[in-house]
């Protein structure tokens, strides 16, 4: 059973039942921008991300992603999937297992790396993590013209079909903003196990409403009072959904990715709501 909660990120939380807290928040903005990097370097054991010193600055990075992303320095695996068209979709890896989470970004130029920040403590709960770049975003090329330029929810299925064919037993969609939207819409042709929603509302022709109305398993939805029509809108759907097991959490403020720690600062709390997101990323539905 989630608790109750408030402060900026953290977010009030109940089991959706009969009955579903209502809340806000939508989609990020920005244009993609492309990293041709695609090398591979030893899976790692991870740790917690330490908050930076101001006294003793933290090296540079050596890794990949490190690079790319910033902290915390961890080696991963990097991959393409190959789609029509030309497309090839960028795909990190870190972490070992069958309990797979597989992160879907929210649009900025970011991409993927929104999420390194979370995939420390996720891999120490016991998950594989799996982060894919969308066409036009990091280490993912997508001719103009594509079939798979547009169509998210195609990149998702071919990603989730490789790790399923190198052993993953468990798949969790844990996605941000439109990557949320994402998650609830390949939750079906990905026959994934449970998914997650973080500010995912309807965005560019994506809409929650028909997946959640036939979702048959566990979701994990959130917004914020920023945007609290679109929250309220995805509250009730969620509490209409045939899930078995349904959560439905409203923060104070913030969005997507946001939502998963206290201030956004290198090593900050996570908030309960990114504690809960973790243990589900690791396959402990509750």
């Amino acid at each position: 059973m989630l608790g109750l909660t408030k402060g900026r990120g953290s977010a009030a939380v109940g089991m959706v039942a009969a009955a579903t807290t209502l809340v806000a928040a939508c989609g990020g903005g920005g244009s993609p921008a492309a990293d041709p990097s695609v090398v591979s370097s030893s899976p790692a054991s991870v740790a917690t991300p330490a908050t930076t010193s101001t006294s003793n600055p933290a090296p540079e990075p050596t890794t990949v992603m490190g690079q790319r992303c910033g902290p915390p320095d961890l080696p991963a695996t990097l991959s393409t999937v190959p789609g029509p068209g030309g497309a090839r979709i960028g795909v990190t890896t870190v972490g070992a297992g069958g309990t797979v989470a597989v992160l879907l970004h929210q649009t900025g130029r970011t991409g993927a790396c929104g999420w390194w920040p979370y995939v420390g403590p996720m891999v120490a709960a016991g998950a594989k993590v799996v982060l894919v770049d969308f066409c036009g975003y990091g280490a993912s090329t997508c001719p103009a013209g594509s079939p798979w330029e547009s169509d998210y929810v195609a990149q998702v299925t071919a990603v989730v079909s490789g790790v399923r064919a190198k052993g993953a037993r468990r798949i969790t969609l844990v996605g941000a903003s439109l990557g949320g939207t994402v998650a609830l819409g390949a939750a079906g042709p990905t026959r994934a196990d449970a998914v997650v929603d973080l500010s995912g509302f309807d965005f560019l022709g994506l809409t929650t409403t028909a997946p959640l109305a036939r979702l048959k398993v566990p979701v994990l939805a959130a917004g914020s009072r920023d945007e609290l029509a679109d929250t309220d809108r995805l509250a009730r759907e969620v509490a209409a959904s045939p899930a078995p097991v349904k959560h439905f959490v409203q923060a104070v403020t913030g969005h997507g990715w946001s939502l998963m720690a206290e201030t956004p600062l290198e090593g900050a709390p996570l908030t309960p709501l990114g504690e809960t997101v973790v243990r589900w990323a690791a396959g402990r539905v509750d």
